[in-house]
């Protein structure tokens, strides 16, 4: 015996009289019948079925504008919804297009929720065309809350109130398949993270970041990209990133984390990974590379937060505090000073000192050069 349940479908005027618990649906008017001793009884409606299943044939476009639009209207561009939440409310759970939300610049004091919807991907669009996040988007919410989305959710050109009364972020993906924030803008203070991943994957990029708590917040299993793309203000931010219990993928060269007062943070076992690539060392007292090609004095990060030096110096002056080169911030010892034995050119080893400042001096050496490929250290996020 089969477990599953067969409906015919007809169209209204062509529907015959069923049997006795026999099911069907009218491709024309959308309803579901099933056959009763009184005849065939409509068990679903129209309007409900489509809150539920919002089967088309294309894209459905959803227009949003805060001064025209009104709660009676359908969202077509003719006739807006006034909110962002009635525009979400119009979307049914299951689809099979794609949404598009275009939004009119406007402020939107609303925390939105786009809960438990299926099938196809939701866009919020700026109506107005593209601008860059570094100068107000025009359109100011909130916030943004993604709960149960099994789809992509991408949020494009909104700016943000600061700190969100309802919600833990000012955007939060929860359990979402994915969530992109494009060209969004956080510059009003926030206790709160700007940007949540929870049990989601996700990215963001081409965002602005200003004197915020935490910029971008991985956790709980979260998967995350974040671009080079993005920016920072002139405020700093207390962390820029953070992976707790989550993982979190820099693409590319990422200087606006420079903005924040720690750039990167994992904690409970999150991780950043990143592209590796080394940065140049710039030498004093006279210290230079053995040459600008295969030896050059170069420092690189891994993603396990160890600094790895490279290259070969020479010709400088040696001594206790003779201090040969400075490490930027993020790649200085987190702990402790180290001394290390470095080969020279005479086959003896130098005595190398690296304080947690990032300042190395050449404290003692018989030959002309020093090698700094065994100089290898924790340096943290």
């Amino acid at each position: 015996m089969s477990d599953q349940i067969q409906f015919t479908s007809y169209l209204e005027e062509n529907l015959p009289k069923l049997g006795l618990g026999v099911p069907a649906v009218t491709t024309d008017t959308h309803k579901m019948y099933v056959g009763s001793n009184q005849g065939n009884l409509e068990i679903v409606n129209s309007e409900n079925l489509q809150k539920v299943a919002g089967l088309t044939s294309s894209r459905v476009n959803i227009y949003v504008d805060s001064v025209g639009g009104s709660g009676s209207n359908d969202g077509s561009a003719a006739r807006p919804f006034k909110t962002l939440q009635q525009a979400v409310d119009s979307i049914p759970k299951v689809i099979n297009y794609d949404r598009f939300i275009f939004v009119k610049d406007g402020t939107y004091n609303e925390e939105v929720v786009v809960k438990s919807i299926s099938g196809a991907a939701i866009y919020f669009q700026r109506m107005d065309g593209t601008v860059n996040a570094d100068t107000p988007t025009g359109i100011v919410v909130k916030s943004m809350t993604f709960y149960d989305i099994s789809g992509l959710c991408r949020i494009d050109h909104f700016e943000f109130m600061g700190e969100p009364e309802k919600t833990s972020a000012s955007i939060r993906f929860s359990r979402t398949q994915y969530g992109t924030v494009h060209r969004c803008r956080f510059a009003r203070a926030s206790s709160k993270p700007a940007v949540e991943f929870d049990g989601s994957r996700g990215s963001v990029n081409s965002s602005y970041f200003n004197g915020q708590s935490l910029c971008i917040l991985s956790q709980n299993g979260s998967s995350v990209r974040v671009d080079s793309t993005n920016m920072h203000g002139n405020t700093p931010s207390s962390v820029a990133i953070r992976a707790q219990a989550a993982e979190v993928y820099r693409n590319g060269v990422t200087p606006w984390v420079d903005g924040a007062n720690i750039g990167l943070e994992g904690v409970q076992g999150g991780q950043i990974n990143r592209d590796v690539v080394p940065i140049d060392i710039e030498l004093t007292n006279n210290w230079k590379s053995y040459n600008e090609t295969n030896y050059k004095a170069r420092a690189l990060k891994d993603n396990a937060g160890v600094v790895h030096l490279q290259g070969i110096i020479r010709d400088g002056r040696v001594g206790q505090g003779v201090i040969a080169l400075t490490l930027p911030v993020g790649y200085r010892p987190k702990y402790n000073n180290h001394i290390f034995g470095c080969y020279s050119n005479d086959d003896t080893n130098s005595k190398v000192l690296l304080d947690v400042n990032g300042n190395l001096a050449v404290e003692r050496n018989n030959g002309s050069y020093v090698s700094l490929v065994n100089i290898q250290f924790y340096a943290g996020w």
